[in-house]
């Protein structure tokens, strides 16, 4: 009887290799989680710098003489944008939460998905900028124009929970003149 010489892995040493695969799959795993999780708060934060910064740049449009035109709505089925009348006369006559409401349908024609890919009851993403409401009752990662007297409040709770008292919370007000 001849015996043959096989060279094979033991059961121990395919149990050390499994373990360490799953160990560093672990560890990949809530490495990954912490980069996602800070990629949603960064993105929160650029979302609502570049809500403050459009507004301040364009409201200076009126005190420049020009026009101050912006994007009203958007029809999935067509495609085609709509844009508002001169937003310039509200400004002008304080009518802030006129102005409010034409930068929230701008930053929602269309709309865009909140950086922190919640969900409305109908399974599509919620909106990144909305319109009034309270920061208590916004959601994480979606920045809210408010007014209050002749101001526009940016609101963006960027980091932490459905709690108020829990995350960052950030605020820009522009005074509408």
């Amino acid at each position: 009887m001849t015996l043959h010489n096989k060279k094979a892995f033991t059961l121990i040493e395919l149990l050390v290799v499994v373990a360490i695969i799953g160990i560093l799959a672990a560890v990949g795993v809530v490495a990954y989680n912490g980069y996602t999780k800070s990629a949603k708060v960064n993105a929160s934060k650029t979302n609502h710098s570049n809500v403050v910064k459009f507004i301040m740049t364009e409201v200076k449009k009126c005190d420049l003489g020009q026009e101050l035109i912006l994007k009203y709505s958007f029809s999935k089925a067509t495609g085609k944008l709509k844009y508002s009348n001169d937003v310039c006369p509200d400004i002008v006559a304080n009518k802030v939460s006129n102005v409010a409401s034409a930068f929230h349908n701008h930053f929602n024609a269309p709309p865009t998905c909140n950086p922190h890919g919640l969900l409305d009851g109908s399974g599509n993403c919620k909106q990144a900028v909305a319109a009034g409401g309270n920061i208590q009752n916004g959601s994480l990662g979606e920045t809210q124009i408010h007014t209050s007297g002749s101001n526009i409040v940016i609101v963006t709770k960027v980091s932490g929970t459905y709690n108020v008292n829990d995350g960052e919370v950030i605020k820009n007000t522009i005074q509408i003149q």
